[in-house]
């Protein structure tokens, strides 16, 4: 397959280490599931961070569009469902410990509000706690797949720049260069942007 700036991988690459792994076939990428501690999420076609050129994904685990495989950290298929199905998946990995993260934190009294301001992540920009390095990290990988999904992008626009510079010459390559140029500014404008919002996650 193709990853990250039309670098070659494997699937073996993507289920390495003791998460589990979330496999969509052409699939909407808003239908993921919410992040978890635990869980990579890889979209799988022209609409995700992974192409397939020669459907082996497909191929391998008989899918058609629209299907999820969940596979476990010893490398077993534990799921293969539709989107529709999603939510039966998210509650069996809630069985098995991988959950979501908060959505808030438990309210405070004022005053216990104040002391807790004084050594939160926020005060330090450093997460503290088990739960707040899980939150941060999974925010952090989140945002490396959207960079990768974005140099991805910007790979496809380079090569389909160099096809048009070998078609019509030198001033076509000026052009190109300078289109090519003006995309990469602003895809790193946009990462450090990302990067600049939340402290905690440096």
């Amino acid at each position: 397959m193709t990853g990250a700036g039309g670098l070659p991988t494997r699937l073996f690459s993507l289920f390495q280490g003791p998460h589990w792994t979330l496999l969509g076939h052409d699939v909407d990428e808003a239908s993921a599931p919410a992040p978890r501690p635990g869980l990579h999420i890889h979209t799988i076609g022209t609409r995700g961070d992974i192409l397939d050129s020669g459907d082996r994904v497909q191929g391998a685990y008989g899918l058609s569009a629209e299907q999820w495989v969940l596979v476990r950290p010893d490398g077993y298929v534990a799921a293969v469902v539709d989107t529709a199905e999603l939510p039966a998946v998210e509650a069996y990995l809630d069985t098995v410990g991988v959950r979501p993260l908060a959505a808030t934190r438990p309210t405070t009294t004022e005053a216990s509000t104040d002391m807790s301001t004084e050594t939160s992540s926020e005060s330090t920009g450093t997460p503290r706690t088990r739960r707040e390095h899980r939150q941060a990290r999974t925010a952090a990988e989140q945002r490396l797949a959207t960079a990768q999904r974005e140099l991805h992008q910007l790979s496809r626009q380079v090569q389909r720049d160099l096809r048009s510079v070998r078609r019509h010459g030198e001033t076509t390559a000026i052009v190109a260069r300078s289109n090519f140029a003006e995309l990469a500014v602003k895809s790193i404008n946009r990462l450090t942007a990302n990067f600049r919002t939340e402290r905690t996650d440096q």
